[in-house]
């Protein structure tokens, strides 16, 4: 009986061993690792009308204008695995997980819609924002892991700005006619040249940063935390702040109708 047990136990202990051997065998056949060759190549891509854009690893370089024809550029043995696709008014861009590109892709996707009121970024991509965005509604950017969205000159309704994971925002420009929300966390920045809002709610944390370098804004509403930086350098007539955690806000005027810091956290006036 202790025989036929021992030879069942090995059988099995056989069975498990040519299971993980096939199995790492077939992921090895799976998933590849590549560099990115330095010759690029280009190709035209015939595209709907979009609003909102998801970009993963691929740099867009985007503009308002006529919808349909798009030029996406990439090293050639890259190109093959870019997916671009419009869906529900969303354009998708994204890189096939099955092969590990190491390294920077160096892949760009010219593209024009009508308008855009979503743009996300993720893993590295750039999103640079060529022309003036001017909308009645409002506008969303958020940006993660290393990610970077850029415009010049913003027109809305509302704004609804949020950087994340060492990732950057970055408007030269921006006009609401309503409320702009920026966030910044975990070693995130977001950057506003001029601002012009009714009101203005700012929240930073984990060693991030929010700076508006200038402009006006009649309410201010800012939370900054755990080692985090908030600088709002436009005028305001009113507002709270709140620093906690070595959270630092610096504003060019006291106006401030409430404020609270906690645990190192710092309100300083220009």
């Amino acid at each position: 009986m202790k025989k036929v047990l021992i030879a069942v136990i090995v059988l099995a202990a056989a069975f498990v061993t040519v299971a993980m051997v096939t199995a790492l065998n077939t992921s090895s056949k799976l998933f590849k690792s590549e560099t990115p060759s330095k010759n690029i190549v280009s190709r035209e891509l015939a595209l709907g009308d979009f609003d909102e854009i998801d970009a993963s690893r691929v740099d867009i370089e985007y503009t308002i204008g006529t919808p349909g024809k798009a030029i996406l550029s990439a090293p050639d043995n890259v190109i093959d695995a870019i997916n671009v696709d419009i869906r529900n008014g969303e354009l998708k861009v994204s890189v096939d997980d099955r092969t590990n590109y190491n390294g920077k892709l160096n892949a760009t996707l010219k593209v024009s819609s009508s308008s855009i009121k979503d743009i996300e970024a993720a893993l590295s991509a750039h999103v640079d924002v060529k022309s003036p965005v001017i909308t009645v509604e409002k506008l969303d950017l958020n940006a993660s892991t290393s990610a970077e969205i850029t415009i010049d000159s913003v027109v809305c309704e509302e704004a609804d700005f949020v950087t994340k994971t060492s990732s950057e925002i970055t408007v030269a420009s921006l006009t609401c006619s309503d409320k702009a929300f920026l966030k910044a966390s975990t070693s995130a920045n977001l950057s506003v040249g001029k601002l012009c809002a009714n009101k203005t709610e700012a929240e930073s944390s984990t060693s991030a940063s929010i700076r508006v370098n200038s402009g006006k804004t009649t309410k201010i509403d800012l939370d900054a935390s755990t080692s985090s930086d908030i600088e709002i350098f436009a005028d305001y007539d009113f507002g709270k702040a709140d620093a906690s955690t070595s959270g630092n806000i610096n504003l060019s005027y006291d106006k401030l109708t409430e404020r609270a810091t906690s645990t190192r956290g710092r309100i300083r006036f220009k």
